[in-house]
């Protein structure tokens, strides 16, 4: 049977190694380690960047990254969702980056583009409004939770009758580290929003001012970011499950890029490419099966 529909679930600054189905010695993810065993699971799958705004245009067209990047990452490549809509599916994305947004035309070939930008068509707005959030407004949480992309695509999908495709890209994964106290797991410290924000940038412009215990902090809040969105993808694959898409949907997931922890003095993601950047976690889950580990090296330039 050839499913219905297609989800493709991504996820910002999600390195491969810190999923315990990749190694980890942590259970960061036990819901993600489930659906492994049911998955074609790729072990060696390689992100085009270190960066979204090379690697997911790269997801959504299949095209090398300089395509977008002479073009100052706008745009130029027509995208699975407009493929899809060209055959009569449905098709919706939801998200809060705004290196994907409307600004640089990735809303084309998207029925439903929840940017979550405002001021989302023009590029120089919509960058400044979330810079405003970033650095004033919403210090430290100017990203869109799991849990209300959830709500939000779900809404979209309960009034679809014809097949869909459905994109969701999460944001927790990516700093600034600060995951609800109420999924604090690795560590026991809280920091607020203003706290997580400054802890981060310090760590990208200085990261010899980070002392020992706040560089064991920051992994413990992000492997707590992990466990968080991956109890929201649960939630996630509940709702489908209530719904009955998951029997004729095909489901993809994979993250754009990894972070780094200053084993090569630095912290998050800048444009390198050492491993924990572009090792990044590919689960494709087919309604009738078969799992099977794939340990040849893929990259997610295959994923249209």
């Amino acid at each position: 049977m050839n499913p219905r529909n297609v989800i493709l679930l991504s996820i910002d600054a999600l390195r491969a190694d810190h999923l315990s189905f990749h190694g980890y010695e942590r259970d960061t993810a036990p819901f993600l380690n489930s659906l492994a065993e049911e998955a074609f699971t790729y072990t060696s799958a390689i992100a085009p960047s270190s960066h979204t705004r090379e690697a997911v245009p790269s997801i959504l067209t299949g095209h090398y990254p300089d395509a977008f990047a002479r073009a100052g990452y706008r745009l130029t490549e027509e995208t699975v969702a407009a493929r899809l809509a060209n055959a009569g599916y449905a098709t919706a994305g939801f998200h809060s980056n705004p290196y994907v947004s409307r600004a640089y035309g990735w809303g084309d070939g998207f029925e439903e583009f929840d940017d979550d930008l405002l001021l989302g068509s023009n590029r120089l707005l919509a960058l400044a409004q979330r810079a405003i959030d970033k650095f004033v407004l919403n210090k430290g949480e100017y990203h869109v939770r799991a849990e209300e992309l959830n709500k939000r695509s779900l809404a979209w999908l309960d009034a679809q009758d014809e097949p869909f495709f459905l994109w969701n890209h999460y944001m927790d994964v990516h700093g600034p580290y600060n995951p609800p106290e109420s999924h604090l797991h690795f560590t026991d410290t809280h920091l607020s929003n203003s706290e997580a924000q400054e802890l981060l940038q310090r760590s990208i412009s200085d990261p010899d001012s980070i002392t020992a215990e706040e560089h064991e902090l920051l992994i413990d809040l992000y492997d707590d970011e992990i466990r968080y969105l991956d109890a929201q993808l649960e939630a996630f694959f509940d709702e489908l499950d209530s719904r009955d898409v998951l029997e004729d949907t095909l489901i993809i997931i994979t993250a754009d890029h990894g972070d780094a922890f200053d084993e090569w003095g630095y912290y998050t993601h800048p444009r390198f490419l050492h491993e924990a950047l572009i090792h990044v976690p590919l689960l494709i889950i087919h309604p009738e099966g078969p799992s099977e580990t794939i340990d040849s090296l893929v990259t997610l330039l295959d994923l249209v």
